[in-house]
């Protein structure tokens, strides 16, 4: 049969590189030298990150320092010297971004990287591995360990600054999509099975009690099995919301998905999902949605006769 045959060549030898790109040994990544800004690139972030927490993990000082320092202009900026502290470090400050260096003492990036991912205290943090070795394997091994982004060292201090608000930003627009949207699965808004397990659980735990207008938080903890600080800080790092209101927000979803279904009364579907004052309902629905309970129902109608 007749085919196409393609013929690549390939220069030897690595004069034709220049001196700037070829890194001698693996070494020469850790020295800060190599990430120093050109005057002409602007420090400015793509997105407003100032309020964000940023963890470094890296065991070399001087290049954890210029790191700190650079990305301080833009975030608040914690430090770990290894993998072990920078597990400690993102159990008790809950970070919203890690970047870690690959090869550490103690515990390296991809075990602390594994660990975070199957803590449910930390599974839903971005995590980008930093490391001067460009493996295809390696990078194979950090996404299997659930690693968001991979960086190879000597790396532009602008670039990194951009891959790691891009990724914060692409979070923010996952909860703003989970808000909006009347029918979006857990699976689309979380990155990791067990962030995934864990909000479908809650949803399904509020769905079950939708009637029911005594359901709160207490209640939700208990069947799911989590305290209430812990459910309160994966709820809110997934979603925005605080546990009562993302009760609040899967009530009024279900009631807009009722509406739209059939014909029911308002005041019929404030019952079933658990509302017992009409004026509260009306309120919080136009808040959600942006209008009435009552003229939701009314566009609905509307737009089945045109």
């Amino acid at each position: 049969s007749n085919g196409v045959c393609f013929y690549l060549e390939l220069l030897k030898g690595k004069g034709h590189f220049n001196p700037q790109s070829i890194i001698n040994n693996f070494s020469n990544s850790e020295n800060p030298s190599l990430y120093v800004q050109t005057d002409n690139e602007s420090r400015e972030p793509m997105v407003k990150v100032n309020n964000k927490t940023l963890l470094i993990v890296e065991d070399n000082i001087e290049l954890r320092n210029y790191m700190s320092k650079f990305l301080a202009e833009h975030f608040k900026v914690l430090t770990a010297s290894n993998g072990k502290v920078g597990y400690e470090q993102a159990i008790q400050y809950s970070p919203d971004i890690i970047i870690s260096d690959l090869m550490m003492p103690e515990m390296d990036g991809l075990s602390m990287c594994r660990k975070l991912k199957s803590d449910v205290q930390t599974s839903h943090i971005p995590i980008i591995i930093l490391t001067a070795r460009t493996s295809l394997m390696q990078q194979i091994d950090g996404f299997e360990v659930g690693a968001d982004a991979y960086v190879t060292k000597p790396f532009n201090m602008q670039l990194l600054l951009a891959r790691t608000t891009n990724l914060i930003s692409s979070r923010e627009n996952l909860k703003k999509l989970f808000k909006n949207n009347l029918t979006l699965s857990p699976k689309d808004i979380t990155v990791t099975s067990l962030d995934e397990r864990i909000l479908t659980q809650t949803i399904d735990i509020i769905e079950k009690y939708m009637d029911d207008s005594e359901f709160g938080v207490e209640k939700l903890c208990k069947e799911i099995a989590m305290s209430r600080s812990q459910l309160y800080r994966k709820i809110k790092a997934l979603t925005s919301y605080s546990i009562n209101d993302f009760i609040r927000l899967i009530r009024l979803k279900r009631a807009a998905q009722l509406l739209k279904q059939d014909k029911s009364s308002v005041s019929v579907v404030m019952h079933q999902v658990g509302f017992e004052n009409q004026s509260y309902f009306s309120r919080a629905f136009k808040e959600q949605f942006g209008v009435s309970p009552k003229q939701f129902s009314v566009k609905l109608n509307e737009e089945k006769i045109s």
